[in-house]
């Protein structure tokens, strides 16, 4: 039996320079950065080998991924190990998508823009960097009433669960924008994708396209000083529209592309259904900032398309923090681990 391999990436850096430390966990292994002279650093001494596959991943990102390689050259000013931690050379793609993911973060968090931690700066697509003052306004924990069942999965448990679930805003749109260039780098990288592997380069982006329209619709329903007040922020509204326009033309780019998605399938049902865009519609309206989702996006993935199968001779494995499961296996673990759970609900919410 040949097997096939799909990626489960969890991605998750909460960084600020308000604090002095900050752990990172990666492949097991706990890493703590500073802040110094307010810039993101590994403490002296600390050793972060480089990874044996680091010539063949570097490679393969200048020559396939123009922006993720921007990212990585921008981020080894500061420290080329901050690049490396995230890299996996037993995972597809090398981990790359994860390493561009969480070095946007730290870019953002780092750069001049943020003024030691006043304001929330943002790297978009394309290298432009925009600065915000902070307006967290309420924990996105908050929208964890509204989500659907089967969407209580990795992502629910890594982003609205735990420390991570108190952040606010901006961190939401930081992560909405990581997630950008996670699909963009998962698509460019795709020629560096084993035959039989799959990557959850599109989930993570789906997951956030969601959980800002539910974030947006709590504001609107139970926080009215709130809402007003992004309302009237012109500066956040057009990080909001320029995000999700960043974000649906990655989608489109990848849309004929099955082995880049493992879930999002039903999630983008519900972010391009009536009721999930209203709220953001809503938002925008008369506040004379541009909002135009494309709902055309909904028929141009063909969401009702079942994800594709395999063939009978095929037994799937599931590749999730690096660790390798069958469904066989994760049935079993099911039983007694929490965690497993999660894991096989999404597994099966990914079946036609």
């Amino acid at each position: 039996m040949t097997p096939r391999l799909v990626t489960l990436a969890l991605l998750m850096l909460m960084v600020s320079p308000a604090q002095a430390d900050s752990r990172i966990e990666t492949t097991g292994v706990t890493h703590t950065i500073r802040f110094v002279n307010g810039k993101l650093q590994l403490p002296d001494g600390a050793k972060v080998d480089k990874p044996k596959c680091w010539r063949k991943a570097k490679a393969a990102l200048k020559k396939y991924d123009p922006e993720g390689w921007a990212v990585y050259r921008e981020i080894a000013k500061q420290d080329e190990r901050l690049f490396w931690l995230w890299l996996a050379c037993d995972t597809p793609m090398y981990g790359l998508p994860v390493a561009v993911h969480e070095s946007v973060h730290i870019i953002g968090n780092t750069s001049k823009a943020s003024r030691n931690g006043q304001r929330s700066a943002f790297r978009l697509m394309g290298g432009e960097m925009v600065s915000l003052a902070h307006q967290d306004l309420v924990p996105r924990k908050a929208i964890d009433r509204y989500l659907e069942s089967w969407e209580r999965d990795e992502y629910r448990a890594n982003y609205l669960e735990g420390p991570g679930a108190e952040q606010g805003l901006m961190s939401l749109l930081d992560e909405l924008n990581a997630y950008v260039y996670t699909l963009s780098s998962g698509r460019a990288l795709r020629p560096t994708l084993e035959k039989g592997y799959s990557s959850s380069s599109r989930d993570g982006l789906s997951a956030f396209l969601r959980y800002l329209q539910l974030y947006v619709h709590h504001l609107a329903r139970a926080e009215p000083e709130h809402y007003t007040a992004l309302r009237s922020d012109p500066a956040t509204l057009r990080l909001i529209a320029r995000l999700w326009r960043d974000a649906e033309r990655e989608i489109r780019r990848a849309s004929h592309v099955d082995d880049l998605s493992v879930s999002d399938r039903p999630r983008l049902k519900l972010v391009y259904s009536r009721a999930g865009m209203s709220p953001l519609k809503a938002l925008f309206r008369s506040t004379g900032v541009t909002f135009r989702p494309d709902m055309r996006m909904a028929a141009g993935l063909d969401l009702d398309r079942p994800a594709a199968k395999t063939t009978g001779s095929t037994t799937q494995v599931y590749i999730i923090n690096g660790k390798r499961w069958t469904e066989a296996e994760l049935v079993e673990a099911a039983k007694t681990d929490p965690e497993a759970r999660q894991y096989l609900e999404l597994v099966r919410n990914r079946k036609p």
